[in-house]
C-alpha cells in the first residue's frame, strides 16, 4: 500500500477570496482527479467552507473521501451525512 501526502488549499470563504462557488468548483475538480486515479483522501475543510457547501461534502463518495475540519478556533462544527451541520462551542 502506498501513502501519498499532499496539501491543497482552497479556503474559498476567507475574506481574501470570498467566493463559495469557486470552492465548490475546486472541490469537485480536485476530488474528481483523485477519484479517477483511484485514490482516497481526507479533506480538511474550514468550518465556513463546510457550511457554504455542506451538501457537496456530504455527497462525496464516503468510501474514498473523509472530511476533517481545519481551524485555528475552538469552535467545533460537526458534519453528518444524515442531517444538517451542527455547531457546538465545546472543543
Amino acid at each position: 500500500m502506498c501513502t501519498c501526502v499532499g496539501r491543497w488549499d482552497c479556503e474559498a470563504t476567507q475574506k481574501a477570496i470570498n467566493d463559495a462557488q469557486l470552492g465548490i468548483r475546486a472541490v469537485r475538480g480536485f476530488t474528481e482527479v483523485l477519484y479517477r486515479a483511484g485514490l482516497q483522501a481526507t479533506l480538511y475543510v474550514l468550518p465556513s467552507d463546510a457550511v457554504a457547501y455542506a451538501q457537496l461534502l456530504r455527497d462525496l463518495d464516503q468510501e474514498r473521501f473523509e472530511i476533517g475540519l481545519h481551524s485555528t478556533r475552538k469552535k467545533r462544527v460537526t458534519m453528518t451525512t444524515a442531517g444538517p451541520i451542527r455547531r457546538s462551542s465545546s472543543a
